[in-house]
């Protein structure tokens, strides 16, 4: 080993350096090294600061620093290490800008320093945050106010979410964090290491000025460049490590599968996994000095001279595996056992070619050390999971290694959840209940947590410390969907955690505690604490072996996890139902004789109803029978995996999810909403809104915390960019909530809706009807673009076309409307319906004669017609749409919706004159009475905006959902006066329409005259003009005209400059007279919108604050 991993094992002291053996590197050696040994480091500064460290090495090695108390070191450390050596300023040198902050206030407390880019004008934002404690200090477990120096410090990143670091130091040792990392991720010098010239100038690399802050030039800190560079190469080694893992794992499956083997494909999946697991295992072992280093390179290498074994080097990879299972004295190799290494016939009974052990000296040849960190493995272990169901799925086609990840993904639901995601829920999970639990027993005990033992009372404290240990040996958590263990392996690091909080205070009051060594802890939390089900077997045994990565100890047998990590479906308990039915109360009896389980945690699967009852129809059909929850329309998977994590909680107990959001407005959410409405068990929910925490997929999901007691409120926040440092909680009152969709808001956003409610009718009471547009399943064929009288585009035909313009209707999507007016538009629909007052019908072949062209272009493409959906239209009407539903509506009066917009509006279609298209635009026919005009307006309206995106479902890039379930329920006035507002709207409908035509001649004239000769085979109405030069009056003159000529492709001459500045200008100034009176009319509706509801100024400013651009 080098002297950097040496320094991660236990023979430093504890007491001064905290526990740093388990911890993994912030930055990568590979990295941290050649930046360190930069030539351009090395000046006077960096000698000088060599020096001073030296000097205050020699103080503790004097043992007089161990004398000094934190307060009486904590100026003259900061001055002379952080500004003499490491060249940071400090405010009393009186200048400009300073880079020490001495006791910087931070929200419910305050940093022993802060460093960062200050001046006179402004405090921050701070770089680093830094919590310094005195040299005797156990930075990991000493604890001051219930909290280590390390848990005071990620408070401080915590709650101030614009600072990247944090510093830990007891004078003796120093500690860098990065907030997008956890506790246990950090780099770590000594004092007495800094003497050493390589180690100092790893710390001064990072410690330095210049690490942790921008150079003079604006040079990105040193830090942030390695620490980019880490995160970029273990990316890198996980996707290159995965690819070869699959690789191999594809080959030896399919390999076991033929002669002579000629094992199931299940046989053959158990047996590569198990080998593949076994070759990690010892990869990982073999980096951490848990077994002899080149463990694999040496069994691959030494083969004895005059071995007769056709297969040598295999043969040797079986004794490795015997020798870690039973061990072996002679290598040094202690019995690790616990099932992994276990005499497997399906394995060990293997005749494999040396060829296949080459890959596992190749794993043996990836940093495990530091590259290949547990995130990285995480990584790797829930693909894995993810892949072989897509092989399982699809055995023939999918034995080779996958190019895409994100169909599979979607085939089976699993996403490997970020570390930071697991850390959240697990803390707000676990913590809380506990916290519940221990109150309790200081209660019982007579004892104030907060204050302490009281003195001369140590054994009442003592006591109250022993209840708290046996409480915890029987505190139950559970993953009932443990894929990689993440959930349960930050579980395991929380409950380490807690049992060393009790076991260091008892030890500290001369407590014989010698049965509770750091083995003994992690081997009950293992036995005890933990259990987790997965459906795949494969699933079980990645759980099993990152929990044994994470657990492993010299000399210590892995423990057995077979009770506790089990395989079997977790919402079926009838076999007959399925095969892998798992019965919870025979699967865990030592928890159900006690009550159930404390806590539950998971990432469920995210599988839609619809792919989930073609592979599993029994199953499907007994779930919707069994779980309120999938009783309505086609629920996802995750929303019964919610109901049973409810139904396994002991009546106090708790469980966190991250799941998507969606429940909470769509309709197959009603079941599980009434279910929690009932219990009123939904406690915390954080709403990552459009953000994608996930890399795989686009998921909408939020972090769901449930309670086994009910509540009388939801603390619900939003967490937009991902950030779960910093939130806003608001209480929603379950009173507010009922069985439609919930919008989680806060009272005065709720309030004012409700006001603007109680005035009003919906929009649905307010129309007819509701519809969609026109599904075709073939719009290459269906959808043209009109070039002339009868003369069309046709995308299927990549030509032009010769078709009826009789049968032809103008068709409008939702890119193309416009508020309040009816858009142009050059794309039409073939129509081959008859819509009368009686009927609504297919023409017949031979009333599609009448339309000849027409029927002989259909008949072109009848192939792709008949075969949309898999063969759904082979029939006598395949010429017509698949679903031709709200036919007769789209030549009526009408509002036009789009589907997703960054703000609402609504278009009119008030002659009928415009088709539908798909999903993507809706259609609203008002009621008669109604006038169209006056919900046109008001549907145009601040107000309106306001309730749908309070309301809406949000999407990526800030667009809302305006679909039927979400503009529905909008509020309406109810007034008798609605001739100003609509004609307002009448007014605003003619400017909009006059301001598109004026963008599409512009535009046309453009393509016209100048389009570049790569598009002169093509009409005009084929050329898109960039949206920069569509939307001009955002540019200057100058930007315009640039703008032109990259379009043209070319550069003017000046009398074409001049030529086209003069069409320009004039067109921008008709067109800033048009939004004059566009933004005039607009004013004037809004203002009778707002009297309308009979808003005051507070609420229209309140309205006002939150509203999007126009459209």
């Amino acid at each position: 080993m080098t002297a950097r991993q040496q320094r991660l094992f236990p023979e430093l002291d504890g007491t001064r350096y905290g526990d740093v053996g388990l911890r993994d590197r912030l930055i990568l050696p590979k990295f941290l090294e050649p930046a360190a040994a930069d030539l351009r480091l090395r000046d006077q500064q960096q000698q000088k600061a060599h020096e001073i460290l030296v000097k205050w090495a020699d103080l503790e090695e004097s043992g007089k620093l161990r004398r000094k108390k934190e307060t009486t070191l904590e100026g003259e450390f900061l001055t002379d290490v952080f500004s003499n050596a490491l060249g940071f300023t400090l405010f009393s040198e009186n200048k400009e800008q300073w880079n020490v902050w001495p006791k910087y206030s931070v929200p419910d407390g305050e940093a022993d320093a802060a460093i960062g880019l200050f001046d006179t004008e402004t405090k921050g934002p701070p770089v680093a945050l830094m919590e310094l404690k005195g040299p005797t200090v156990n930075v990991d477990r000493d604890r001051s106010r219930g909290r280590t120096p390390v848990q005071q410090c990620w408070d401080y990143l915590n709650v101030v979410p614009e600072c990247p670091w944090g510093i830990v130091c007891n004078y003796v040792s120093f500690r860098l964090y990065h907030r997008d990392k956890t506790p246990r991720t950090f780099e770590h010098f000594t004092l007495q290491e800094l003497r050493e010239t390589k180690l100092f100038r790893e710390f001064y690399c990072l410690f330095a000025r210049g690490g942790l802050l921008p150079g003079l030039l604006g040079e990105r800190p040193r830090a942030e460049l390695l620490l980019q560079q880490t995160d970029e190469r273990q990316r890198e080694v996980g996707r290159e490590l995965y690819r070869r893992y699959q690789d191999q794992r594809v080959a030896l499956i399919r390999h076991l599968r033929e002669p002579p083997y000629n094992r199931s494909l299940d046989g053959a999946i158990h047996a590569a996994q198990v080998l593949l697991d076994r070759i990690i295992f010892i990869a990982f072992c073999e980096d951490r000095d848990l077994l002899p280093a080149k463990s694999l390179n040496t069994a691959w290498r030494e083969v004895g001279a005059f071995s007769l074994a056709t297969n040598p080097r295999w043969q040797r990879f079986r004794e490795l595996f015997r020798s870690i299972d039973q061990g072996n004295r002679k290598c040094d190799v202690s019995a690790y056992n616990g099932g992994l290494f276990k005499h497997d016939d399906e394995v060990d009974n293997l005749e494999l070619h040396d060829d296949w052990t080459n890959f596992f000296r190749e794993i043996g040849d990836y940093d495990f050390h530091d590259e290949v960190n547990v995130d990285v493995l995480g990584h790797v272990f829930e693909q894995s999971i993810s892949d072989l169901e897509n092989v399982r799925a699809d055995p023939e086609g999918s034995l080779v290694p996958p190019k895409k990840v994100s169909g599979k993904r979607k085939r089976t639901g699993v996403y490997y959840t970020p570390r930071h995601i697991t850390r959240y829920i697990v803390e707000h999970t676990l913590r809380p209940c506990l916290q519940d639990r221990f109150a309790a027993l200081a209660a019982e005990h007579g004892v104030d947590p907060d204050v302490g033992p009281e003195e001369g009372d140590s054994d009442r404290w003592s006591r109250y410390q022993q209840a708290r240990l046996a409480a915890l040996a029987t505190f139950r958590v559970c993953d009932p969907a443990c894929g990689s263990g993440a959930f349960l392996i930050q579980a395991l690091e929380y409950l380490e955690a807690v049992y060393s909080d009790i076991l260091d205070d008892l030890r500290s009051r001369g407590a014989e505690l010698k049965n509770w060594s750091p083995q003994k802890v992690k081997d009950t939390i293992l036995g005890e604490n933990l259990f987790g089900v997965d459906l795949l077997e494969e699933g079980v045994q990645i759980t099993r072996l990152a929990l044994w990565i994470r657990t492993a100890a010299r000399g210590r047998t892995l423990a057995d996890l077979s009770e506790n990590i089990r395989c079997g479906n977790s919402l079926v308990d009838d076999p007959r139902v399925d095969p892998r039915a798992f019965d919870w109360q025979k699967g865990f009896p030592q928890v159900f004789a006690e009550g159930k389980f404390d806590c539950v945690i998971s990432n469920p699967p995210y599988i839609k109803l619809q792919n989930f009852r073609r592979r599993e129809p029994r199953v499907a059909a007994f779930l919707v029978e069994r779980y309120r929850s999938a009783r309505t329309g086609n629920f996802d998977m995750y929303l019964p995996f919610i109901e049973r994590g409810l139904e396994l909680l002991k009546p106090d107990g708790r469980t966190g999810f991250i799941a998507p959001n969606i429940w909470l407005y769509n309709e197959y959410g009603r079941g599980l909403r009434e279910l929690l409405a009932e219990k009123q068990s939904l406690e915390r929910f954080v709403d990552f809104k459009s953000h994608q925490v996930f890399d795989d997929a686009t998921t909408y999901t939020a972090l769901q915390f449930f309670s086994g007691q009910p509540r009388n409120a939801v603390d619900a926040a939003d967490a937009p960019t991902g950030d779960l440092a910093k939130l806003d909680f608001r209480p929603v009152a379950y009173a507010g909530l009922g069985q439609g969709p919930w919008a989680l808001l806060g009272e005065a956003d709720r309030r004012l809706i409700e006001k603007m409610r109680q005035r009003s009718v919906t929009l649905a009471e307010a129309s007819s009807q509701i519809f969609q547009g026109l599904i075709t399943s073939a719009d290459a064929v269906y959808h043209l673009i009109r070039l002339g009288p009868g003369r069309y585009y046709s995308t299927a035909l990549k030509g032009d076309v010769e078709i009826e313009d009789e049968i032809m209707k103008p068709l409008v999507s939702g890119e193309d409307a416009i508020p309040f007016g009816t858009p142009p538009t050059d794309k039409h629909l073939i129509f081959p319906y008859l819509v009368t007052d009686e009927q609504c019908r297919l023409y017949t072949p031979k009333e599609m004669k009448q339309f000849r062209r027409c029927w002989q272009y259909l008949c072109e493409n009848e192939k792709t017609l008949r075969g949309r959906e898999h063969g759904k239209m082979d029939h006598d009407g395949w010429y017509g749409y698949v679903y031709p539903k709200n036919l007769d509506k789209h030549a009526m009066p009408k509002l036009l919706v789009p589907r997703l917009l960054r703000s609402l509006f609504a278009g009119g279609d008030l002659r009928g004159v415009v088709w539908l298209d798909n999903v993507d635009v809706g259609g609203v026919l008002p009621k008669p009475g109604w006038d169209t005009c006056y919900l046109l307006a008001v549907l145009n309206a601040p107000p309106l905006d306001f309730v749908w995106r309070k309301t809406a479902k949000l999407f990526r890039g800030g667009y809302h959902s305006a679909n039927k379930q979400f503009i529905a329920p909008l509020p309406i006035p109810k007034t008798r006066s609605t001739k100003h507002v609509a004609n307002l709207a009448q007014k605003l409908a003619r400017l909009y329409e006059k301001e598109a035509a004026l963008r599409r001649g512009v535009c046309r004239r453009l393509v016209v005259d100048l389009a570049p000769a790569s598009s002169l085979p093509m009409a005009p109405e084929l050329v898109s003009v960039p949206r920069k030069i569509e939307r001009f009056e955002s540019l200057s003159a100058a930007e315009l005209l640039r703008e032109v000529e990259k379009f043209a492709k070319r550069k003017f001459t000046p009398a074409q400059r001049a030529q086209w500045d003069a069409y320009l200008t004039q067109q921008s100034g008709s067109l800033a007279s048009i939004l004059r009176e566009i933004e005039d009319a607009r004013c004037q509706l809004n203002d009778r919108v707002y009297h309308l509801f009979d808003l005051t100024a507070d609420e229209v400013r309140q309205i006002a604050s939150e509203a999007a651009p126009n459209p």
